[in-house]
Order: C-alpha cells, then structure tokens, then sequence
C-alpha cells in the first residue's frame, strides 16, 4: 500500500494484535520505509499486551455466519517462538 504524503496529517498503522481481535476487520499494514529527501518527523510506539496473553477474535465480531479468522496466539510463549524464527535462534 502507498500512503500519499498529506501535510500535517498522522498515520495510524494497525498491528497483528488488532487484526486478530476485530477477526480481520481491520488489517494490520506491512511496514516499508522509503528513502526520505526532505526532513520529515516520525515517532514510533509499539505496545503488546502483557506476556501469556491470550489473543483471539472477539466475541463480538464472530458468530455462525462469520467464524474466527485466527485461533487463539498466547502472547508469551508463542511470541517468543515468534520472534527466535525471525531472527534464527
């Protein structure tokens, strides 16, 4: 996805966590960062919820005519399995 510049505005991009709570209602974004000509400000925050956290499809947002999109993804021993086969450990 190309987002257009647009003075002043804020960008918001959504992560795994939200795509798997609204059942993929909302789509986490991949994150590409281009080379910048110009001085430009960008700030970073990344939050994840607390570790052993069980991270599944809201009731809300599944029923029999939409099922879970994703099974439930424990947010500490799954993640870390995660995170050692990005960086192959």
């Amino acid at each position: 996805m190309v987002v257009p510049p647009a003075p002043g505005a804020l960008f918001l991009f959504l992560g795994d966590y939200v795509q798997r709570w609204s059942n993929g209602r909302h789509r986490a974004a991949p994150h590409r960062v281009r080379a910048v000509h110009r001085n430009r400000m960008s700030v970073q925050y990344k939050h994840r919820p607390d570790y052993g956290t069980v991270v599944r499809p809201l009731g809300e947002l599944t029923g029999p005519a939409d099922p879970p999109a994703y099974g439930p993804f424990n947010t500490g021993p799954e993640y870390v399995a995660v995170l050692r086969s990005i960086l192959g450990r």
